[in-house]
């Protein structure tokens, strides 16, 4: 009996070395040279575990995928004791699954082990993002996996289906974010849906999408910021379990052993790992983690709002460790304070494993350069500075109404403070300054974001109030340099979420733009009103955002008689405009138009026809190849919305689809692969509902363009937005390559032939198209009451040189039912003739089809007996 842990051993070597394999061996040559050298029992338990572990290690699922080619494992080790080995699996998931796997031909066999590649792909990305503690056993195995697929109607699909009800409702969340970046569409609610490719196919099938995981792939560097993510909402699920249950509350272990689980796979790689925080961004060692992050975000504000800058945790952590690092954190910012800090409530519970601000990380750009330095302990010291200057103020004091000694002692003590690196010494300090120059405050320490973000409220309280009292002064450069204040004073409140305070602003700047008689007091008025809409918009305040937006409306709208004053407004507008035209601004109000919730939904539709609809409209674009349907639909009915002010930007963005340098096309057909198609598709729809004249040229053009779909759709957009344009286009896409083109042309042609038979010869001519051949009897059928069309259908049925050849029963009986209908003696006659020539044998259409020749008899029936002949 082989023990477990050789067991684990070998098979551990095993899949290293097929997942390892050297270039020019294939893994299966490598698996079969392998398991030649072992013993079949001894072979059948390192098989089974690679097999139970083949949804948690990327090695184990590459040699899974070998696994399941037997015939071909038994093709280069033909000798070796296969009976025994059987023997092992009887019974077994992995024994059908080679019974069922043997069965297929090669191309099923292949698609089959790329289906089950990716689904193992799916199940290591859940094991390693999970936020419980798996039990032991638990879980799906590739077998488990492979027998799934082997029994679908058709197993050698190229497309697999996953339902995200098959998988527990505590990862359905978590799944569709996976199955979104590998690639997955959600064509209905719940189920998604991956179709390989030919080079995905083979990929997947060889284990490429696996080996992905592995070294320095950007694939790996992407899940190893979900596992920094990962942590961090384990971390931050610990805490809110803390504060909401008692330490032995069941409720706690399972977040409590997930967050430890994790925190190991972390400690295998690196002795400590450091939780830290750059600006507002949270970094696990030296990863970042993802901004979109709500866990994330709510962490980062409650190490700002503990004074934290890193918290770093070594080796031996325990339950209890982590109980009590909890407890101290989830203490209120103002007890923390109190007692000294975080660091030292740490040193005093002894916990020498878990310390915070031991480390400074450099400031990173959006492009991870390096910035500059800074530590956060630097910035604790702003709350004392503005509150001491408050109180100075409020009471009416200043450095002249300071005695001489008092200034000397206070400068001493500051210097004997700050020799001793304390906070208090800092703060001191910036009393001094304070009370030396008011006007430092916010003409000095204003100017750092960093000091912003820490400035107790009161401060900035104050200094909006000033600003807007000398807002209502009769000196314009008084008013104009007060709104160059409040607009950033207004910014801060926005990013502070002072809803009062920037109401308040908004308010009195509204009021001001209504009174102003300064051109460069509006101009900066209206400016600072269309800066502040825009940070409202992209922090998600839409109703203040409203009417912020109001005003600006209504300004629209309004002339002044002055022309210098009709100058700002003018300049004044196209700013504030150009300000509000961002990404920020149109990502929240998408979301917000795309919002389940009506109300949220109702308003920002109102919110969205009152900025710029540029990068809005863009971004609602985009959303055409989103994998939710309901999402592509609601983004569809809010463009139809901005009508035809949405026109520019949609034509822009044709454009920009059909430039070949900034498009890839299929160069054998000239399609645009189905991302460009998508967008191009449903934005000619768009264009199609709001029937614009403006968008008649651009679907004009659109139906030359080398993608025979984009064509065809732009045909049928035509039709309604610019009909006579569509029937000129027609009777040249009639003879359009694609068949689609042609089908549509031929509908446009048949309805302009009804009335103007001089487009009856072209539906005639177009007869010879067999790949449309049945539309063109279709339409010649419904214009069978003109002459030219039945004589062009009796041709078929004369023996002369130029007769038209109907190949084909259906044809031909397509013909003789319009002669029916439509003829008369003539057609008699002629029908008449060549059925007695038929019957007679003698000419080569003896050789008719028999079911043909009984349509024919009874079309001569049924004329005689319309027309009233004899027989």
């Amino acid at each position: 009996m082989v023990s477990g842990k050789a067991t684990e051993l070998t098979a551990v070597r095993l899949t290293t070395a097929v997942s390892n394999k050297e270039e020019g061996s294939s893994a299966l040559e490598v698996l079969a040279s392998l398991i030649v050298d072992l013993k079949s029992d001894e072979a059948g338990a390192v098989i089974g575990t690679i097999v139970n572990h083949s949804c948690q290690r990327v090695d184990a699922a590459i040699a899974f995928l070998s696994l399941l080619d037997r015939p071909g494992l038994e093709e280069l080790i033909p000798d070796w004791d296969w009976k025994r080995f059987d023997g092992w699996f009887s019974g077994t998931t992995m024994g059908m699954v080679w019974e069922d796997f043997a069965r297929l031909d090669a191309p099923s066999r292949r698609a089959v082990k790329a289906k089950v590649s990716l689904l193992m792909e799916i199940s290591y990305i859940l094991t390693t993002e999970s936020t419980q503690k798996p039990e032991d056993g638990e879980g799906r195995t590739g077998a488990d996996l492979a027998l799934g697929i082997l029994k679908e109607n058709d197993p050698g699909s190229r497309i697999l289906e996953v339902a995200l009800t098959d998988y527990p409702l505590e990862v359905r969340s978590s799944l569709r974010g996976i199955l979104s970046e590998l690639d997955f569409i959600e064509e209905n609610v719940g189920c998604l849906k991956y179709s390989f490719s030919n080079e995905a196919l083979e990929d997947a099938a060889a284990g490429g999408n696996l080996s992905s995981h592995e070294g320095t792939s950007l694939l790996a560097q992407a899940l190893a910021g979900r596992k920094a993510e990962n942590l961090v909402k384990r971390l931050e699920l610990l805490m809110r379990s803390l504060m909401m249950f008692p330490s032995g509350h069941p409720s706690v272990k399972p977040a409590l052993e997930s967050f430890l689980s994790l925190l190991g796979d972390f400690m295998s790689l690196e002795e400590q790992v450091t939780l830290s925080l750059v600006g507002e961004t949270v970094l696990v060692n030296s990863v970042r983690v993802r901004r979109q992050s709500r866990a994330a975000a709510d962490f980062a504000r409650s190490m700002i709002d503990r004074k934290t800058n890193s918290i770093s945790f070594s080796g031996g952590i325990t339950e209890t460790d982590m109980m009590t690092f909890s407890g101290i954190y989830n203490k209120p910012p103002s007890y923390i304070d109190e007692h000294g800090g975080m660091a030292r409530l740490l040193d005093l519970r002894g916990l020498d494993n878990i310390t915070v601000n031991r480390f400074h990380y450099e400031l990173m750009s959006d492009a991870d350069e390096i910035t500059g330095g800074l530590s956060r302990g630097d910035l604790a010291v702003e709350d004392a500075i503005f509150m001491e200057l408050i109180s100075r103020l409020e009471k009416g004091e200043s450095l002249e109404s300071m005695p001489g000694e008092a200034i000397g002692g206070a400068l001493k003590k500051i210097l004997e403070e700050s020799d001793s690196d304390r906070t208090n010494g800092r703060a001191l300090l910036a009393r001094f300054i304070s009370a030396l120059d008011p006007s430092l405050l916010e003409t000095g320490l204003l100017s750092s974001r960093s000091v912003q973000r820490g400035m107790a409220w009161g401060a900035i309280r104050t200094i909006i109030t000033s600003h807007l009292e000398r807002l209502g002064s009769k000196d314009p450069d008084v008013r104009h340099t007060a709104l160059a204040g409040l607009r950033e004073m207004g910014i801060l409140a926005i990013e502070r979420g002072k809803d009062n305070s920037i109401l308040q602003v908004v308010e009195r700047i509204s009021s001001a733009i209504r009174s102003e008689v300064d051109p460069d007091a509006l101009y900066r008025a209206v400016c600072t009103m269309g800066a502040l809409q825009e940070r409202l918009l992209a922090r998600g305040m839409t109703s203040i955002a409203l009417e912020a937006g109001r005003i600006l409306a209504e300004l629209d709208m309004r002339k002044f008689s002055r022309n210098e004053m009709e100058s700002a407004r003018a300049r004044s507008l196209e700013e504030a405009r150009r300000e509000l035209d961002t990404m920020a601004v149109a990502d929240e109000v998408v979301r917000r138009l795309l919002s389940e919730d009506r109300n949220v939904s109702r308003e920002a539709g109102r919110l969205a026809l009152s900025i710029p609809p540029g990068c809005l409209i863009a971004q609602l674009v985009d959303i055409f190849h989103s994998d939710d349907r309901h999402m592509r639909a609601r983004a569809f009915r809010v463009l139809l919305n901005f009508r035809k002010k949405a026109l520019p930007v949609l034509h822009e963005k044709l454009e920009e689809i059909r430039d070949p340098v900034n498009t890839a096309r299929d160069p054998h057909t000239g399609r645009l692969d189905d991302h460009d198609w998508f967008q191009a598709r449903n934005i000619v729809q768009v264009l199609r509902d709001i029937r614009a004249d403006a968008s008649t040229p651009m679907l004009e053009q659109l139906c030359a363009d080398p993608d025979p779909r984009l064509r065809r759709e732009s045909l049928l957009a035509l039709m309604i937005v610019s009909r006579p344009t569509a029937d000129g286009l027609a009777p040249n896409l009639l003879s359009d390559p694609s068949p689609e083109v042609a089908m549509v042309a031929l509908n446009l042609v048949a309805k302009m032939a009804s009335s103007n038979p001089v487009f009856t010869g072209t539906i005639i001519n177009a007869f010879g198209r067999e790949d449309i051949r049945p539309a063109v009897m279709k339409a010649l059928d419904r214009l069978g009451d003109q002459l030219p069309v039945r004589e062009f259908l009796l041709s078929g049925f004369r023996d002369t040189d130029d007769a038209v050849s109907f190949n084909g029963t259906l044809t031909a009986s397509s013909a003789l039912s319009t002669l029916v209908r439509f003829g008369d003696t003539k057609e008699v006659e002629i029908l008449d003739r060549y059925l007695r020539e038929v019957e007679g044998g003698f000419l080569k259409k003896s050789q008719i089809d028999k079911g043909l020749l009984t349509e024919l008899k009874k079309a001569v029936t049924a004329l005689r007996r319309r027309t009233e002949l004899p027989n």
